[in-house]
């Protein structure tokens, strides 16, 4: 389809869908400005660097795809990684997509979601796009300027979800026909995710965009995510100017507001199949949260929540999603952090369910229902 044709088929649908959408605020208010379409062969790995983009040291980000040209599915993944924070987390966190930690946007993943050889793998033989981790703000901070990180290195871009924005608008040609689209993403991913639902259903308002959050940061209360926890993501990333900008009055407290946040997610997406995954006992998000302890002076490998405490807040969201039937949850028990990417994907199980159905449901959607605890 010639791409005048495209531009104007999305402006069309996209003035169809003001009205069911939320109102563009923040970083998400720019409008998306198509651009060429993306080239690769079918089922071959291909790495785009995008030159308006950083990554938290500066560098280019890009993002990695897969097509299938026989399908009009598409699978947008975003990497996961460490949310930066202080001399620490930063430390152990991408600030680039070469990063020798977290290389996979450069290196065919073959596991999980991405094995198209299984069968099982209700995504098998979709177009994917693979988005690296590598600004440390869970892809929702909206800094145009560098920023110091106390405690941890100067002259850090928290760009994300600026970065987000331009990657749409190569992605969106390049699938003129889509059906159907699935957007997920694990643990710093998964929160990636949830920061740019609203920008990525905008950038595709003819379809209802599925998200699915694996092991993201939980939508804990401040008892568990310390409101000096939550108020360093919202300054040093920025993110009154762009999710939390968008939430408005559904996140009234500025202190106290990443529940608050993926309930208006849950709701304001509440006409169409989605999901959060965690073990009911997260280990590593556990560990995340101890660094709220003592008024945020926690680290990282030394302090961790209470298990209990944990699965209870992951219980009471639950409850608070109940209300939406096409919203799931799916809870192992255990400690495991993250499960999309992984052999997990097709053995674990919570209540009885195994979790590659539970996604399947999503992916063709499907109510996906409560499972586990």
């Amino acid at each position: 389809m010639p791409k005048r044709t495209t531009t104007l088929w999305l402006l069309l649908g996209l003035l169809t869908a003001c009205a069911e959408q939320p109102a563009a605020t923040g970083a998400n208010a720019a409008a998306l400005v198509l651009d060429e379409p993306l080239q690769a062969r079918d089922r071959t790995w291909t790495y785009v660097e995008f030159p308006e983009t950083r990554c938290r040291d500066g560098s280019k980000a890009g993002i990695s795809l897969s097509l299938n040209h026989a399908s009009q599915k598409l699978l947008i993944y975003l990497e996961g990684g460490v949310y930066c924070l202080d001399g620490l987390t930063c430390a152990v966190n991408p600030a680039n997509v070469d990063d020798l930690l977290f290389n996979s946007a450069k290196i065919e993943p073959r596991v999980g979601i991405f094995d198209r050889s299984n069968p099982k793998n209700p995504v098998r033989d979709w177009n994917i796009v693979y988005v690296p981790y590598c600004s440390g703000d869970a892809m929702g901070g909206t800094r145009e300027e560098p920023v110091d990180v106390p405690g941890g290195p100067a002259r850090q871009y928290f760009s994300g979800q600026l970065n987000m924005q331009r990657f749409l608008e190569r992605i969106v040609p390049t699938f003129p026909d889509v059906t159907d689209v699935v957007l997920t993403g694990m643990s710093a991913g998964g929160s990636s995710a949830l920061l740019n639902m609203t920008q990525v259903q905008r950038a595709f308002p003819q379809l209802k965009v599925r998200p699915v959050f694996d092991s993201s940061l939980p939508p804990l209360t401040a008892a568990n995510l310390a409101p000096c926890l939550q108020d360093r993501m919202r300054e040093l990333w920025a993110l009154d100017d762009g999710p939390l900008a968008e939430c408005g009055a559904s996140c009234p407290d500025p202190h106290d507001y990443w529940r608050a946040y993926n309930l208006f997610i849950a709701r304001t997406f509440a006409d169409r199949p989605a999901g959060f995954i965690d073990a009911i006992e997260d280990g590593m998000m556990r560990s995340f949260c101890g660094i709220g302890l003592r008024e945020c002076t926690g680290s990282l490998l030394f302090d961790s929540i209470p298990a209990r405490a944990f699965r209870s807040d992951l219980l009471s969201f639950r409850e608070a999603v109940e209300t939406l039937p096409s919203y799931g949850t799916f809870y192992p028990e255990g400690t495991q952090h993250t499960w999309l990417k992984s052999d997990s994907f097709y053995s674990g199980r919570a209540g009885g369910e195994l979790l590659v159905d539970w996604f399947a449901r999503i992916v063709n959607g499907s109510t996906p229902g409560h499972f586990g605890p």
